[in-house]
Order: C-alpha cells, then sequence, then structure tokens
C-alpha cells in the first residue's frame, strides 16, 4: 500500500534525478528536456500539496493554498526561462541555464518550507 509521504517522495526523487540530469547536460536539448520532466514531476507534487491543503484547518489551509500559488508562479516562470534558454543564440542559453537551475533550487526550498509550513 502506497501512502501519501511515500508518493511524496517518490516525486521528490524523480524531480531531484531530473534537476541532477539538467546539471549534467552538455547540450541544450538535453538540458530542456531534463527540466521539462522536472517540472511535469513538480506539477505532481504541487498537486499532492494542495490535495493537503484541503485536509487542513481553515487557518492551516489558507497558509497551504498560498504556498501552492507561490510554487505554481514559479514553476511558471521557470518553463518561462525555459523559453529563454531555447531562444538564446549560440553558448548563450549556458548563462539561461544557470538562472533555471536557481530557480529550481529555490523552488525546491519554498517546497520544503511548504510542506513543513
Amino acid at each position: 500500500m502506497t501512502t501519501a509521504t511515500d508518493e511524496r517522495l517518490e516525486g521528490e526523487l524523480r524531480i531531484a534525478e531530473h534537476r541532477r540530469a539538467a546539471e549534467l547536460a552538455d547540450d541544450r536539448r538535453e538540458f530542456t528536456a531534463a527540466v521539462e520532466h522536472a517540472l511535469d514531476a513538480w506539477d505532481g507534487l504541487i498537486e499532492r500539496l494542495q490535495a493537503r491543503a484541503a485536509t487542513l484547518g481553515m487557518a492551516g489551509r489558507a497558509q497551504a493554498e498560498r504556498a501552492v500559488a507561490d510554487l505554481r508562479r514559479r514553476r511558471m516562470a521557470i518553463a518561462e526561462s525555459l523559453a529563454g534558454v531555447r531562444a538564446a543564440v549560440g553558448e548563450g542559453w549556458r548563462d539561461a541555464r544557470k538562472r533555471v537551475l536557481a530557480a529550481l533550487d529555490e523552488l525546491k526550498r519554498k517546497s520544503d518550507a511548504a510542506w513543513r509550513g
């Protein structure tokens, strides 16, 4: 029987694997594919947090829903930054890559805080 905690941990593991693949990617195509996979995994984790929010009392629910909204905004911003990676000329994508990786790390920190919430 899979528990909610197991599902969360599996999601976090998928995110970490894709984040690492993005970090190790040598070309733009590999990098964008890895980040897209990470964002897909983020969608699932954010949905689990949303479901958890629904089980909380009024104050806890409001706080969790604000956190979910923030995570979704950050996730969408990363997707937009990924478009910048695709559009970058020559090796310019590597600078955009650093920003995307930093944004993924910040998303992780915010998610961790929301789950502790």
